[in-house]
């Protein structure tokens, strides 16, 4: 599509992808549109079952994959077959793309000739600790993975400064997901009650700097099941 092959130019101002992805055949909905737009470099969607969160985040990481050359993207799932089923639909959407043939690209690797490459990878401590300057990380079903794995992976981030997100369907009240998930509803509260904006927002933005390890700079709960 034109508005891909956009990216590989030395435009300034890069094509915006909510547009490209409903080029892509996708309608998209406001909270998507938020999603695909926010420079948030810690982002926790918190959705219901079918309501798009797996398409708009494979979207995305091809998209910042052709935007940013040489960069490392890895799609962290909580089993071998969800890596896969995530990674396929990231593979679907490279088939709307008209690019040279990439140097890798099969069930689990995709590695482009501008020298980036997205890898799925199952939530697994062996498997995930020898990757390093991570762009993007995404945790997908992150509420059933394991708290070690996430606090394992968070360091992969410090040298690059890249983005995580956290994406998943509720799983109960434990784990770093719902603790996170939860400390931002609070301060979506709090800021309500202090009269400064909604407590809730297609993409709601914290206030201050996210220090602590479940701390998000954006946070999405989207409840309502959607047809995507």
């Amino acid at each position: 599509m034109k508005g891909l092959l956009a990216m590989n130019t030395n435009e300034r101002r890069p094509p915006d992808p909510a547009l490209i992805f409903e080029k892509c055949g996708h309608v998209a909905d406001p909270w998507q549109i938020d999603v695909l737009r926010t420079p948030e470099p810690r982002l926790l969607l918190n959705c219901c079952r079918q309501a798009g969160k797996s398409t708009t985040v494979a979207f995305l990481a091809l998209y910042r994959a052709i935007r940013d050359r040489g960069t490392t993207t890895l799609l962290v799932s909580a089993s071998h077959r969800q890596a896969q089923e995530l990674f396929r639909k990231v593979r679907y959407f490279l088939s709307f793309v008209r690019l040279p043939a990439p140097k890798v690209n099969n069930r689990s690797e995709l590695c482009l000739t501008n020298g980036s490459r997205i890898v799925a990878l199952p939530c697994q401590d062996e498997t995930i600790r020898g990757y390093s300057g991570v762009n993007l990380l995404v945790l997908d079903e992150a509420a059933r993975v394991p708290d070690d794995v996430f606090f394992a992976v968070r360091p992969m981030l410090a040298t690059s400064g890249g983005t995580i997100i956290c994406m998943s369907t509720p799983n109960g009240p434990a784990g770093f997901f719902w603790e996170a998930a939860t400390k931002f509803a609070k301060r979506g509260q709090e800021r309500a009650r202090a009269g400064l904006g909604p407590a809730q927002r297609p993409l709601g933005r914290g206030y201050g700097a996210a220090r602590h390890p479940h701390d998000f700079s954006a946070a999405c709960c989207q409840r309502r099941r959607l047809q995507c």
